[in-house]
């Protein structure tokens, strides 16, 4: 029973990195890495990208991003990829404070099948169990491997870790001027993230996949511009009174089939739209089959010879100098709207 039980404690939900760093996307892959089937008591397991995407619902590639995201970014995982072992390096920190002789044995048997020993000492620098940690250093071979190295071993890795240092922050850096533009554009138009737009505006719950895509149409707009276009399209689904995910779908896809991946091109092409819609509708209403004699013309024949009758010659040349020129008006306004 021990192998099947894993602790997860309620501050997690409070904890200011799972809170502020972490995407709704996030959160769902770190409860999954905790609790999923292949986990073990170590912190130490093997587990194929294709598990990862069945347990955690998302597919391959969006597990990869977010799974990237962790290793590089939030630095709470580590993965190899010829082991196919993970390696959650908080793990002895929450996990593994309470010993006990079948907690020791079940961690012995588990720490003998570890492949990628450095593994093994990333998890012991959290342990705070004295005995626990011991049995960590009897699996830890990592020291006994440093003392074998060449010079030309030390010099090239000394490199390797300045190149991966080097990436690693030029990788925090691109990652803090996302953050910055998200915020910055956030703020210039008062936006909270898509996300919470979606569920707070009552589109339904945000199941698993329509968060999966929805990430997917952020990523596909410029950087800066994703979360806004999301959000615009959202909003006009609001205002058509369409508030379904396939509706808002059907607006991001039209928008990247005309290549318009950043809001300036996006609100120059809604509002030509709305000008067309506008033009179309008043040529429509103008185009309508009219009669080449208006109703008050008839009136007018009607009366007609009565009329003549009582006019003045000025006065009936006055009026039939009227009717031509009103007539020749009304030509002149079929001929532009044809």
């Amino acid at each position: 029973m021990m192998a099947n039980f894993r602790m997860i404690q309620t501050s997690t939900w409070e904890d200011e990195k799972f809170q502020e760093d972490f995407s709704p996307e996030d959160r769902l892959m770190w409860l999954c890495l905790l609790t999923n089937p292949k986990t073990t008591q170590t912190g130490i397991y093997k587990i194929t990208m294709k598990q990862l995407e069945y347990y955690s619902g998302f597919s391959k590639e969006t597990s990869k991003i977010i799974l990237d995201r962790f290793i590089n970014k939030h630095n709470l995982v580590k993965y190899n990829d010829e082991t196919r072992e993970l390696c959650i390096l908080n793990w002895g920190k929450f996990n593994l404070n309470r010993g006990g002789k079948p907690m020791e044995d079940c961690i012995r048997k588990e720490l003998s099948e570890v492949q990628d020993k450095s593994f093994i000492t990333d998890i012991k620098e959290h342990i705070r169990n004295a005995a626990i940690k011991s049995i960590y250093d009897t699996f830890d071979d990592t020291s006994d491997d440093t003392l074998n190295v060449t010079q030309d071993d030390t010099t090239t890795i000394s490199g390797q870790e300045k190149e991966k240092e080097e990436e690693e922050e030029k990788y925090k850096e691109e990652e803090e001027d996302v953050r910055r533009s998200a915020a910055a554009t956030a703020s210039n138009n008062n936006q909270i993230n898509p996300y919470d737009f979606y569920q707070e505006n009552s589109f339904g719950v945000l199941a698993p996949y329509v968060s999966q895509e929805m990430t997917h149409f952020i990523n596909d707009f410029e950087q800066g511009h994703g979360d806004e276009a999301v959000i615009a399209s959202m909003k006009i689904a609001l205002d058509r009174n369409r508030k379904s995910w396939g509706f808002v779908k059907s607006i991001l896809n039209e928008w990247l089939d005309n290549n318009l991946k950043d809001m300036d091109k996006i609100r120059a092409y809604e509002k030509k739209k709305l000008q067309d819609m506008q033009n179309r509708s008043y040529k429509s209403n103008n185009n309508q089959p009219k009669e080449m004699t208006p109703e008050w013309l008839k009136n007018e024949k009607q009366t007609h010879d009565k009329k003549e009758d009582d006019m003045t010659p000025e006065e009936l040349e006055a009026y039939r100098k009227q009717v031509k020129e009103e007539l020749s008006s009304m030509w002149e306004d079929d001929k532009q709207h044809a």
